[in-house]
């Protein structure tokens, strides 16, 4: 065998470690930044665990703690990346994705190329835990893995983070300081009931769950019935595609809410709710005026189709197909213009059976999309007198309304049912308004002190509301 020269071999090793050298270090940048108190930039917090992870399998790739001042920096690969600060355990703060998120899959990615320094700057919040355990809620309460629990703002419905049971049934989830709506939510296909902590499927009746600093809230446990699902697609009628953001309701025979859902990117469905017997309805959350329908194409919840929910089982290709419509607005008033929630305004076509309702939000406002028509609308809530547009009491005296563009001002001010209710003040209100001192009457709903309905406060209904108290 050939022997080579010293020379040539410690050339060749030499050599090499200047490519590995070279091949280690190509195509890296960095990724810099301070880890601070959201309140402000300024008040710095040490000790936090940054870790760069991979978009793909969410596993780190390096993990560096900062500084005293807050700072970090860290070197890494050109690439894609999550970048993910975590605190100290006995930290008041919570650990938080860059993006302003609590959950991954909404974090903001971050690019690195070769040469490249890239500033990552993430504000932690103060907050606690919640966590608890999800089971069935027939005995054996055999627990449920692989749920998904959601954590949503209390006063505005917004995601803000969610975590997955394991094998026991159990979860945890970091929060910031707030108050939250928690939901768990089962699998699509699942024959579990989706609900809201504690013991509701309806968000507005969803219980407040308080988490503040350094809180670990326990025990916020989930118990689900068994139920069946109901499935389907929703699509555009004009185009066919699909409508993600639907919201899909089940009403039992006497029209009581008994569950709902959201379509999906690929406008399919899944809504869980108890045995028995449904009608369903669709409609557009996310402004892009769909008029409201029930299953199978109807306007009238009398006569849309029943569907039949089995324990255990599923039904599918319960499909809505959505024309688009017009867009009508207003605002329902009580006494003093206080506003109204909960009201239900009715538009009544004034042929066929085209009927829409909506409910009031808490400033008193609804929106109501229709098909293009003419329409009676009309206002009614337990404990005042129903209303039709503009004022009436009767649909002989009502306005009808033709709907062929955008409205807004179909307004209602709904008076008190029960005359008991009419104290002193309202008297010396009529008084008022008879002497023609009254300085702000605009403000004063007229309907409501006009006892014998004639559009107007004269002394017979002044007489009226005194018998009241002489009684």
């Amino acid at each position: 065998m050939m022997k080579r020269s010293k020379p040539f071999y410690f050339f060749f090793i030499a050599l090499l470690l200047t490519a590995s050298t070279n091949i280690l270090w190509a195509g890296t940048g960095t990724i810099s930044g301070k880890i601070y108190d959201d309140v402000s930039f300024n008040i710095s917090i040490s000790n936090v665990n940054i870790s760069i992870l991979n978009i793909s399998t969410h596993e780190p790739l390096t993990t560096v703690r900062n500084q005293q001042d807050g700072t970090y920096t860290v070197k890494i690969p050109e690439g894609t990346y999550i970048v993910y600060a975590i605190p100290e355990e006995t930290s008041l703060y919570v650990p938080k994705y860059f993006g302003g998120v609590y959950y991954i899959g909404f974090a903001k990615r971050i690019s690195v190329s070769s040469g490249q320094d890239v500033t990552v700057n993430i504000g932690l919040s103060t907050g606690g835990q919640i966590s608890g355990v999800v089971y069935e809620d027939v005995y054996p309460y055999a627990t449920i893995s692989s749920l998904t629990v959601i954590c949503y703002d209390y006063y505005t419905d917004e995601f803000v983070s969610l975590a997955w049971t394991n094998t026991m049934g159990a979860y945890q989830i970091d929060l910031p300081v707030g108050d939250y709506k928690i939901f768990a939510q089962a699998q699509n296909n699942s024959i579990y009931i989706s609900e809201y902590y504690e013991d509701t499927f309806d968000s507005f009746y969803a219980k407040k769950t308080n988490i503040s600093a350094g809180q670990t809230l326990k025990n916020i446990d989930f118990g689900l019935a068994i139920g069946g699902v109901i499935s389907g697609s929703v699509l555009d009628f004009e185009e066919l595609t699909a409508i993600a953001f639907m919201r899909i309701e089940a009403y039992d025979m006497n029209g009581v809410l008994q569950g709902y859902t959201t379509s999906l990117d690929d406008g399919t469905y899944f809504l869980h709710v108890p045995e028995g017997s449904y009608k369903l309805r669709a409609y557009d959350t996310e402004n892009r005026n769909y008029v409201t329908v029930f299953y199978e194409r109807t306007f009238d919840f009398r006569n849309a189709v029943i569907i039949d929910v089995e324990k255990g089982y599923g039904t599918g290709n319960k499909n809505f197909i959505l024309l688009k419509g017009i867009k009508v607005v207003g605002i329902v008033t009580g006494v003093n213009q206080a506003p109204l929630v909960n009201v239900i305004v009715w538009a009544l076509a004034t042929s066929g059976n085209n009927q829409h309702w909506a409910k009031t939000l808490s400033d008193g406002s609804y929106e109501i999309i229709l098909p293009e028509a003419s329409y009676l609308f009309y206002a009614e809530c337990s404990d005042f007198l129903p209303q039709y547009y503009q004022y009436a009491t009767d649909p002989e005296d009502a306005t009808i309304v033709n709907v062929d563009h955008n409205l807004s001002g179909i307004d209602f001010q709904l008076g008190i049912e029960n005359e008991d209710q009419y104290q002193l003040k309202d008297l010396v209100t009529m008084l008022q308004l008879l002497s023609g001192v009254m300085i702000n009457q605009q403000a004063i709903s007229v309907s409501y002190f006009d006892q014998n309905m004639n559009n107007h406060v004269d002394m017979a209904d002044v007489l009226h509301i005194m018998l009241n108290f002489v009684e």
